[in-house]
């Protein structure tokens, strides 16, 4: 019987990658980065095979059988790789492990020639290029955290066990992963905090230095950055910044980052692709505010474990977990992110909202940001598309996704921060009829600093979400924005909290839900639902005051029924006032 291996490979750290961004471009970069590196590990893994004469496959992710690059300009910038891969090799656990060490190797030399790239890009021949890069390079191996793991394969059957004992096993190398020791003598970089910032050495030691000498140096060094990366010398009231702002010393890291769509310009051979990056006042439109969208597939542990059965006829049996399965659900999950994703996010809603801008789709996890009255419509359809069998998972898939509105001033990494805590609130939801998850986590952070947040679920009854009107949450959501836009008075809001509140008195800041008949679910409905309507008659334009409002009442307080307080309830109300103050903007 021939000799058959298991290897999975991993590259981190996610966050230290991604999370250190003052422009969207940092952050796409931290991205598109780690997708590029396991392009180039899947790369070198295929090669070292073939030089050897052994078959290799790849399971996870699904790629493309020439090799994993992007194929076409449409989703060239688009990060659609993981950080991780799983493939399967007709040969022995050593040789396994050989072909994963040129795999480490080339990981490690990719990144220290794109920051080499990054360094000749931005600094002049006379600088101390020998200093920067040799601190560069400590740098990166110091950050780098390549991770791989072997199992003997016996057969396709034996895929499941074998899979799981990979698993445990890259786990606890994890756990015992070593400590790379990078001594720092100088100030660290203004970005990430973190690692030193490249400066000159050859003057003398930095540890020599005190702090105001250090930050001299560190200046000198910087100020030689070249013309383009420079503060344009314009009048006061242009705010026009170079792509290294006066001031930024960049480490080895973040320069690299920052320099990212040069290289990969020059590297992919794209002529129209990897332009400047939007600013979030870009992104917004003109209204100040911009929106992030993070969506995350449920349960996704079942799916690949095969709990749940990607084939929609089989119901839920469990399905055979062998390679075929794993690189079925691959696939799907490929095509989800490379061909669904990018067409939700980057076209325009029915040629009149604007597009977002997509920085990674990967399997079931989607970044992306989008102007405010876009992003409720572009998460609406993403949710939508997830559970499609011929554009996502299956119909019996759900995903989570959270949405965070800030103002364009408001720092980058804290507002990605509040789009993972939106998306984890999302996931922690709880349907009254028991059935978890697979709701929205909304969130609007206002330039004053209040803070309005709600999470709802996608599918008002907790069932299957097909997208109709009259089932989700969304577009009773959106009918509330239009009708505070275009039927209702600005009083609407001290109406709402004339006839609600006192009936729940001081237990609103108790996190309580209204109930005058608690025994009696069916006749508390019907009375809030005759006082909503009053409330919106009182509150309706003068034009609009004929108008039957008994239909939008039912829906409000079906809502407030499926939210965890009417604190939530009161602001999802105050934020659709804010979505129509958008609308006023735009």
């Amino acid at each position: 019987m021939s000799k058959e291996s298991l290897l999975v490979f991993s590259i981190g750290p996610v966050q230290r990658f991604i999370a250190a961004a003052r422009k969207i471009e940092d952050l796409w970069s931290g991205s598109y980065l780690l997708s590029y590196l396991t392009e180039r590990a899947i790369e070198t893994v295929r090669e070292a095979a073939n030089h050897r004469g052994i078959r290799c496959e790849i399971v996870y992710p699904s790629v493309n059988p020439n090799g994993p690059k992007p194929t076409s300009e449409q989703n060239i910038e688009v990060a659609s790789l993981p950080n991780r891969f799983l493939c399967t090799l007709e040969a022995d656990q050593l040789q396994a492990a050989e072909i994963a060490r040129e795999a480490e190797r080339t990981v490690i030399d990719s990144l220290i020639e794109m920051g080499q790239f990054a360094l000749n890009r931005v600094f002049p021949p006379e600088a101390d290029h020998a200093s920067m890069t040799e601190l560069l390079n400590r740098q990166v191996k110091a950050l780098l955290e390549v991770f791989w793991a072997t199992e003997s394969l016996r057969k396709n059957e034996d895929f499941v066990r074998a899979r799981t004992q990979l698993g445990k096993r890259l786990a606890a190398i994890k756990n015992c992963r070593p400590y790379r020791l990078n001594a720092q003598e100088g100030l660290v970089c203004t970005l990430c905090g973190e690692q030193q910032a490249l400066t000159s050495t050859s003057r003398q030691p930095a540890n020599q230095d005190n702090y105001a000498q250090m930050k001299k140096n560190l200046e000198e060094n910087w100020s030689k950055r070249g013309e383009q990366f420079q503060t344009p010398k314009v009048s006061e009231g242009d705010k026009k910044v170079g792509r290294i702002k006066d001031g930024e010393g960049l480490c080895g890291i973040c320069l690299t980052k920052r320099l990212a769509r040069d290289y990969f310009k020059q590297k992919r051979e794209a002529k129209h692709a990897f332009a400047a990056f939007p600013s979030t006042h870009e992104i917004s439109g003109g209204t100040k505010y911009y929106a992030v969208i993070m969506m995350d597939g449920d349960d996704m542990g079942k799916w690949i474990s095969g709990a749940n059965n990607i084939v929609s006829e089989t119901g839920s049996t469990k399905a055979d977990v062998n390679i075929e399965y794993q690189k079925a659900l691959s696939a799907k999950l490929d095509n989800f992110a490379v061909k669904t994703v990018p067409n939700i996010v980057l076209t325009k809603d029915s040629g009149k909202q604007a597009a977002g801008k997509l920085i990674y789709a990967g399997g079931d996890d989607v970044l992306a940001f989008a102007p405010v009255n876009s992003a409720l419509g572009i998460a609406k359809n993403l949710r939508l598309a997830f559970s499609n069998d011929a554009t996502g998972l299956n119909a019996r898939a759900t995903a989570s996704t959270g949405i965070v509105i800030a103002h364009e001033k408001a720092p980058l990494h804290m507002v990605l921060e509040y789009a993972r805590k939106m998306e984890g609130r999302a996931k922690a939801y709880q349907y009254p009829e028991g059935k978890a998850k697979d709701a929205l986590g909304l969130a609007v952070l206002t330039h004053s600093g209040e803070i309005r947040e709600v999470v709802l679920p996608w599918a008002i009854d907790g069932k299957e979400y097909t997208g109709a009107d009259e089932n989700c949450s969304v577009s009773y959501l959106q009918t509330l924005i239009k009708m505070v836009q275009e039927q209702l008075s600005v009083s609407f809001m001290e109406h709402f909290a004339q006839a609600f509140l006192p009936l729940l008195g001081a237990a609103l800041k108790r996190n309580k839900k209204i109930s005058v008949f608690p025994d009696d679910p069916s006749k508390n409905r019907r009375l809030l639902e005759l006082e909503m309507t009053r409330v919106l008659r009182r509150s309706a334009r003068d034009e609009c005051h004929d108008l039957d409002f008994s239909l939008q009442a039912h829906q409000l307080i079906k809502i407030h029924e499926l939210m965890s307080s009417t604190l939530q309830f009161v602001h999802l109300l105050e934020m659709s006032r804010f979505f129509k103050r958008m609308e006023g903007k735009k």
